[in-house]
């Protein structure tokens, strides 16, 4: 398995709830959340915080892009992607500049799962956004 320099080994757990997520080690105490991933429901993050309290090793990894954000990996596996995986969460952002990208084909296989009673807004703007290009290319060709 690969690990950066950016890896804090042995990290403790000392609060995951729905307000918080907390770890500590010697040096310090890391308040953060679970990066780029968003939870369908409260039950994904009660089902994260579950994973962390059972895990023998914690290890977290910076995202190097963004201030306080960590990769999570409990017991050598990356918790993000598991959470994915499970259907308990999907990916919130695809930036190519991230240390690990979480697999598209995860994303479009648990968008597909996805209630219909789920209002999608990221869904209806990214639409629009299309329709409006076609639009523009449309009119570019006509002038």
């Amino acid at each position: 398995m690969w690990m950066s320099l950016l890896l804090w080994v042995n990290v403790s757990l000392a609060r995951c709830d729905e307000t918080q997520l907390v770890f500590m080690n010697e040096e310090a105490q890391i308040q953060t959340d679970f990066f780029n991933v968003l939870f369908y429901d409260e039950s994904g993050r009660q089902q994260a915080c579950e994973y962390l309290k059972k895990a023998e090793i914690i290890q977290l990894e910076e995202e190097v892009t963004m201030d306080n954000a960590y990769y999570i990996y409990i017991d050598e596996v990356l918790l993000q992607s598991k959470l994915i995986n499970e259907g308990v969460a999907r990916v919130n952002v695809e930036f190519e500049g991230y240390l690990h990208k979480l697999q598209k084909d995860e994303v479009i296989v648990i968008a597909q799962n996805e209630k219909p009673e789920r209002e999608n807004s990221s869904l209806w703007v990214l639409s629009g956004l299309f329709l409006l290009c076609i639009l523009c290319a449309f009119l570019a060709i006509k002038l």
